[in-house]
């Protein structure tokens, strides 16, 4: 049981930042290389699904890991979704349009183009705007975070 407590021997001495157990991440690992969702993966595990994520996101090794468990269950999906859209007993034209837009999209994928042009089609102009007290606001904000030195105020003449 001690496999699966998620804290190891240098964490518990300090030496390192919390992760799964051994147990922990094959779990994990093996949910996801099967096709099952994060959440499911990690309750298979035994662990909250953010914590899982959290743990990802820090370790780039498990990031790797769960990067190569992920593209086999897609690997894995995408022979089924072959062998289904050649099996003449289950063909289904949609999955037929599905998987080759995803492998030819220029051709059979879903066309979009969104265009942004200035006026008479010449380039997008940007202004932004900022009124004298909102900067004068913002240097005040600088100055004491002392990331400028306060302006001398300038006097009436």
């Amino acid at each position: 049981m001690a496999e699966d407590s998620g804290v190891t021997v240098e964490e518990a001495e300090g030496k390192s930042r919390p992760g799964p157990s051994d147990g922990q991440r094959r779990k994990f690992m093996t949910a996801i290389s099967l096709g099952a969702s994060n959440s499911s993966a990690a309750v298979a595990a035994g662990v909250p699904r953010k914590t899982f994520m959290r743990w990802i996101e820090q370790d780039p090794e498990l990031q790797e890991e769960f990067e190569a468990s992920f593209e086999g269950a897609t690997d894995m999906l995408e022979d089924i979704a072959w062998n289904r859209a050649g099996d003449p007993t289950r063909r289904s034209d949609h999955l037929i349009q599905f998987l080759l837009a995803a492998r030819r999209p220029w051709r059979y994928g879903q066309q979009r183009r969104l265009e942004l042009t200035g006026p008479n089609g010449g380039p997008v102009q940007q202004r932004v705007v900022v009124g004298l007290a909102v900067q004068a606001g913002a240097l005040e904000v600088l100055a004491e975070r002392g990331l400028i030195q306060r302006p001398l105020p300038v006097e009436a003449a």
